[in-house]
């Protein structure tokens, strides 16, 4: 049998189709299977858009004015290659510090440490709760009942 007759252009069109047909059932087994779950019950979040600006609008808001170079000065003890994750960041440990100088202190070391545990406590407070056995660590452990 030569070449040219076993792989004509019929032959070849059927092996691309059948290739196509695996791949999309592949994909949409696949698909499912990795795609984010949300936890039952809890909305999915979007991620906010903010910029600087709005870091210094809460900082103005929160603090008072005298204070206004200390607390940005603290702020940029956190930073991200990412602009986006830093002002984020930023953002979420005002909204934690809520108006205490040592909250954000303490917040901005936090967000050094890991800033993915600053986001999920200021953004995702309901994905914590839910997520997290913080209520049974001991007291030396959760910072949550400082914060809450």
């Amino acid at each position: 049998m030569s070449p040219e007759s076993f792989m004509n252009a019929d032959t070849l069109i059927a092996i691309v189709g059948v290739l196509v047909i695996v791949s999309f059932g592949t994909w949409s087994a696949l698909r499912g299977r990795f795609a984010r779950r949300s936890i039952k019950g809890l909305p999915r979040h979007r991620i906010p858009d903010v910029a600087q600006e709005d870091v210094e609008r809460i900082v103005r808001r929160d603090f008072p004015a005298e204070q206004f170079p200390e607390i940005i000065a603290v702020l940029g003890e956190f930073d991200s290659p990412w602009e986006r994750t830093r002002i984020r960041v930023r953002i979420a440990v005002l909204k934690l510090a809520d108006g205490n100088v040592k909250a954000l202190r303490k917040n901005v070391a936090l967000a050094n440490r890991d800033h993915r545990d600053v986001l999920v406590l200021a953004e995702y407070p309901g994905y914590w709760r839910a997520t997290s056995d913080v209520r049974n660590l001991p007291p030396t452990l959760s910072s949550w009942k400082e914060i809450e």
